[in-house]
Formats: C-alpha cells, structure tokens, sequence
C-alpha cells in the first residue's frame, strides 16, 4: 500500500513537528487537535519554523507555501481520518487519554488504516 495521506493526532511539540516534517516529504497532512486554538499556535510554529529554512536559504518561498498547503488543521476526528494511510499519534504522554484516542481512532478510521504512536 502507498502511503499518501497522514493524519497526526495532537498539535504539540511533537503533533506540529512531525506533520512539518511528512509535509516536506511530499505526504498530505492533516493535523488533528481537540481545540481550533491549539491548531493556530500550530500553524503559526510551522511556518516559523519554515520561515527560518527560508531565511537560510535551505527552501524557497515557493516550497515554503508548497509546504504550508499540504498541512490541513481540523478539529473534528472523523473527518481528520476519513482519507488518510497512516494515523500517527502524538497526544500527551497520559495512558487514559491515549486509550480514549486509540478507542475513538478504531471506530472511525478504515481497515487499512495504519496506526503509529
């Protein structure tokens, strides 16, 4: 199976890490948190980041914008979930909270949904 489309659970730290970095792989991110504000700061964190690359002349504004344009923030989980390949899960490192996700994740991915924490 070729992987195309990868949601990211969580927007922290590591969420907004990770969806940054399979965006620059060429992948269709979306980036999935339990609050709209949480996707902002996000956001913002990501192009900060690429802003940086940019001016360090490590990628163009062209690739900046390519890059910004793969990452798709959404709040609600069905449809953060509905085309992806792979789910990674980035939530907070709380056991119950994890289990919740995993249980919520099972119902509403695809069979052939690959799960990754």
């Amino acid at each position: 199976m070729e992987i195309k489309n990868v949601t990211v659970l969580g927007s922290g730290i590591m969420g907004h890490g990770i969806s940054q970095v399979s965006a620059m792989a060429g992948y269709n991110v979306v980036l999935r948190d339990i609050e709209q504000r949480f996707l902002d700061n996000a956001m913002e964190k990501i192009k900060w980041s690429l802003d940086k690359l940019v001016s360090k002349e490590k990628i163009s504004d062209d690739e900046r914008n390519k890059i910004i344009s793969k990452i798709t923030p959404m709040v609600d989980l069905n449809d953060a979930v509905q085309d992806s390949d792979l789910v990674i899960e980035a939530v907070p490192e709380i056991m119950d909270l994890k289990k919740k996700v995993y249980a919520e994740l099972d119902k509403a991915a695809d069979n052939h949904v690959i799960f990754a924490s």
